[in-house]
């Protein structure tokens, strides 16, 4: 419910896992659940068990966020035509509606395109200064 609330309110932008941001949705509940019940003593105890998973979630939440960053920055810096041509195909639309779209003569040359574009894209995040930092964690 709070997820469907959230979405319906406008603005929200899931740019974690879903997995990941529904249990943290439900953890809280269920804690904000045990408080009403003044269970202090268990609610301390599952904080406890949980800080190491709540540590790495948001660990991860972080490192999703730059590996975002990195990608949309990188894809900001490839020619108009690309940005078109990908956003397009991220739309999942054919080729043939692509071709028709953006005025190419053939399908075959839509699917040339891409293919740059991509690799044009994978550079350009791969010469980044954050990249192999990135890539380790």
């Amino acid at each position: 419910m709070t997820i469907i609330r959230r979405v319906r309110k406008g603005g929200f932008t899931l740019t974690v896992p879903f997995g990941g941001y529904f249990y943290f949705i439900y953890k809280n509940k269920w804690l904000d659940k045990l408080r009403k019940k003044d269970r202090e003593e268990v609610i301390k105890e599952e904080v406890g068990r949980y800080s190491d998973d709540s540590n790495a979630f948001a660990l991860e939440t972080t490192m999703h966020e730059d590996r975002f960053q990195l990608y949309k920055h990188c894809f900001e810096q490839l020619s108009e035509n690309c940005r078109q041509l990908l956003l397009l195909t991220f739309k999942k639309l054919n080729r043939k509606q692509i071709m028709e779209q953006l005025g190419y003569a053939s399908e075959n040359s839509v699917n040339q395109r891409i293919y740059r574009c991509k690799g044009n894209l994978n550079k350009l995040i791969k010469k980044a200064p954050v990249y192999e930092v990135l890539k380790a964690s």
